[in-house]
């Protein structure tokens, strides 16, 4: 299972932070500075992702051991999407501003909406590699 969480860390890292920069930031207009992009993302989050969305997966599955199927699925989703949500509301709210009050409309109208993105887009794509690797597991057992 440790195996499955390292994969998921490297490809669902990957994958958020490409979809992030093509389709929020438009980084699609410049194809050739997208890969360094990418690269240089995929530093500065990783820390994150790994210190924060690997324990929230190992919860997911842990909480939903004894769902099968579709029940299973959709729950972890929700476990994940709801994590994804709580982060960005702690990074945005709590870190960002030096007066929690008179910052809250400032922050959620401006960039909080992208970060608010960015943590959903995450935690999806945390979720969907891991369901991707889970069923080709189980295909070749």
């Amino acid at each position: 299972m440790i195996k499955r969480k390292a994969i998921t860390f490297f490809f669902a890292t990957i994958l958020s932070i490409t979809f992030i920069l093509i389709f929020i930031f438009g980084e699609w207009e410049r194809p050739f500075e997208l890969v360094p992009m990418i690269g240089i993302y995929s530093l500065l989050f990783a820390p994150i992702i790994l210190i924060y969305g690997v324990p929230v997966t190992f919860l997911s599955d842990y909480l939903t051991k004894r769902f099968k199927g579709f029940n299973r699925i959709i729950l972890e989703l929700l476990i994940h999407l709801f994590f994804g949500m709580f982060y960005t509301f702690v990074y945005g709210i709590i870190f960002q501003s030096s007066n929690f009050f008179s910052n809250f409309n400032d922050y959620w109208v401006g960039e909080g909406e992208l970060y608010f993105i960015a943590g959903i887009m995450t935690s999806f794509f945390f979720w969907a590699v891991d369901e991707v690797l889970r069923r080709f597991r189980s295909k070749q057992i």
